[in-house]
Parts: structure tokens; C-alpha cells; sequence
């Protein structure tokens, strides 16, 4: 009766010990929460204004930063800037994505609001400063309240030129193209008319290249890789005559152009790939 007593007694005080030892060990929790799937989407910049974080509307749409799982996709600021992620580093309220190996540009998530949907970015680039950044989930995007901003609050003034926005005027100005969603581009003319129309599947990403010239200049995304095509109006058609590939491999990416025929409306992010192999 005492061996049973005693074996009943040792189980209890283990099963408390392993119960106590869970509770203040916060880490298994914390890696999943902090997991890199859930700090995918998209995310948009707020700002402080009166006590309360606000979406300012500048009229030149918002910066926003689209994570996938492979890439970074940063909009709204002077280009859009799309870089493949090299590294992580998860900590319990921290996530560090290192976009290289020497981790001298990153965007680094602190502290998120499980509530706002809130957290604060620190942006660098290079040999550059640290920037600091609020930006708010997709989920949460809809309870931030819009405010009407100043020109001191969207940098511009009377004297200022044109402002930038997410869109890109191909040629002579009789076509402009608009990127949304971040795998979705649609052209119209000048009246607002639409004249071509398309998506990506899912996962893929596609960014315009501010450069001039009666082209449509685009980049992709998928994964860790990434290719620039320069598109010519054929009739109604979009088409590209060759490709530039960034394979990206363990000692840096690797840059292949290639002369390939390619429509906008039929490209495949996989196929195209599968003529550099």
C-alpha cells in the first residue's frame, strides 16, 4: 500500500512540475505565434494623430508591405521595392527578415498588438539609418479610421511636382498602368478605359520598374527567385522579347537574360523559369 501511496505521489508532484515548467516557459508558445506564415499579407503605415493611429489619405494611395513567405514587396515609397528574403530571426515579440547575409538591410517587426493589429517596423537599408514605421495587418486594416492629410503630413507643398503613386504612364501618357493587390495590373486609357486586365496566381508578385520609355516595364516574383521583362504594345497584345532571370542560390543570385518570347496575358512564372534550366 505504501509502494502505491508513494508511486501516486511521485506521479502528482511530476505532472505539477512539468505543468509549472510550461507556464513559465513561454518560448513553445511564442514560436508559434510568431511562426513566419503568420506574419504574411499585407501590411499598411499608419500614423499617430491625436493619441489614436490613422490611415492618412495624401491622395497618392498608401505605403503598405506585402510579405509572402520568400519576398518583400515594399509600395508607396519613391519606387516600389521588391527583395527576396534571405534569412530570419524569431524571437518571442521580435522577427527580424534579413534581405542578406551580412544583415545590413532588414525590416524588423517589434511588439505587435494582438488587439490594433499594430506594430512597429525598423526599416533599413544599407549603409542607411534606421527607419521606424507603424503599419497595421489586413485583418485590423478595417477598424483604422481615415484622416484627410496636410501637406505637412504627405511631404508636399503648393510648389510641389507631381505626386507618386502607385501607378506608371507608359509611353507618350495615352496609357497608364496600375499595379493592386500586388499580382494584379490593369491598363487604361486616357478616358479611363480599360484595355487589358490581369492577375497572378496566388504567391506570385508583380512590381512596375520606374523606367521611362514606351514599354511596360515589370518585374515578377515567386519564392526566392525573380525575372524583369520589358512588355511592347503588338496590336492588342502585350509582348516581351527576352527576359532577365535572377536565380537566387546560396552564394547570391545568379543573372541570366535570355531571348524569349512572352505575352503578358499568357505569362507563367514557372514556365518562363524552366527555360533556364
Amino acid at each position: 500500500m505504501n509502494t502505491v501511496k508513494r508511486y501516486l505521489s511521485l506521479t502528482f508532484i511530476s505532472l505539477l512540475t512539468g505543468l509549472f515548467t510550461d507556464c513559465q516557459n513561454p518560448n513553445s508558445q511564442a514560436s508559434q505565434n510568431d511562426a513566419p506564415e503568420v506574419l504574411t499579407g499585407t501590411w499598411t503605415m499608419v500614423r499617430e494623430s491625436g493619441g489614436k493611429y490613422v490611415l492618412l489619405d495624401c491622395g497618392d494611395g498608401s505605403e503598405t508591405i506585402v510579405l509572402t513567405a520568400d519576398s518583400v514587396l515594399h509600395k508607396g515609397i519613391m519606387e516600389d521595392a521588391g527583395s527576396k528574403i534571405d534569412h530570419r530571426e524569431i524571437k518571442v515579440d521580435t522577427a527580424v527578415i534579413y534581405l542578406d547575409k551580412t544583415g545590413t538591410s532588414y525590416y524588423k517587426l517589434i511588439g505587435s498588438d494582438k488587439q490594433s493589429g499594430i506594430s512597429k517596423w525598423v526599416i533599413k537599408e544599407g549603409d542607411g539609418l534606421e527607419i521606424e514605421k507603424f503599419f497595421v495587418d489586413k485583418t485590423h486594416l478595417i477598424t483604422i479610421k481615415k484622416s484627410k492629410g496636410t501637406a505637412s503630413d504627405c511631404g508636399t507643398t503648393a510648389d510641389a511636382g507631381d505626386q507618386v503613386d502607385g501607378s506608371f504612364v507608359i509611353g507618350n501618357g495615352n496609357l497608364t498602368a496600375s499595379i493592386e493587390g500586388s499580382n494584379c495590373i490593369s491598363i487604361r486609357d486616357k478616358s479611363g478605359n480599360m484595355q487589358f486586365e490581369r492577375c497572378l496566381e496566388e504567391g506570385n508578385i508583380m512590381a512596375l520598374r520606374k523606367v521611362k520609355g514606351d514599354f511596360l516595364p515589370l518585374t515578377f516574383m515567386s519564392g526566392p527567385h525573380s525575372m524583369d521583362a520589358d512588355f511592347f504594345l503588338k496590336g492588342k497584345e502585350w509582348v516581351a522579347k527576352s527576359v532577365t532571370f535572377y536565380k537566387h542560390t546560396d552564394n547570391g543570385d545568379i543573372k541570366t537574360t535570355r531571348a524569349i518570347d512572352v505575352s503578358l496575358s499568357g505569362f507563367d512564372f514557372r514556365n518562363v523559369a524552366e527555360k533556364f534550366d
